[in-house]
């Protein structure tokens, strides 16, 4: 189980998220925030050879990466969707609940906070990409 945040007096004032996703935005928001670890038992983890792998085998799956603009620029996997993990959110209703959903970011972290997200709106078939791009063997755009 993880911990609530604790959020500073300013940051309570900073966005309309606070009170719809106070969890979301904590985990989210970094500065003046503390927040505990992320509950991995409601998704799984891929490694990037897998990932490869399923995608080369052409399973149904919906990429999303959860990088901001500027590191998208620099090169995304294939077919991934670009959804800032800021934006989750309000653009979950992008995301088919019945369908296979692989997060993907630099290094991990905010994928694994995406994949927390989803799990917590009643996704069920949730993926980590374990090391973000920093650990893709794959092509990228």
């Amino acid at each position: 189980m993880y911990n609530r945040a604790v959020q500073t007096d300013e940051l309570q004032h900073e966005s309309h998220l606070d009170f719809a996703f106070p969890l979301f935005v904590s985990q989210i928001t970094h500065t003046g925030i503390c927040y505990g670890g992320v509950d991995t038992a409601k998704y799984q983890k891929v490694t990037s050879q897998e990932l490869f792998d399923r995608m080369d085998r052409r399973e149904d799956l919906i990429l999303v990466d959860v990088r901001e603009d500027g590191e998208v620029r620099t090169g995304k996997i294939p077919g991934a969707k670009h959804i800032p993990l800021r934006e989750l959110p309000m653009r979950l209703s992008e995301l088919d609940p019945n369908r296979e959903i692989v997060f993907v970011c630099a290094g991990g972290n905010r994928s694994k906070k995406a994949c927390q997200y989803v799990a917590d709106q009643g996704f069920d078939a949730v993926w980590n990409l374990e090391g973000g791009m920093k650990k893709w063997i794959g092509p990228v755009e």
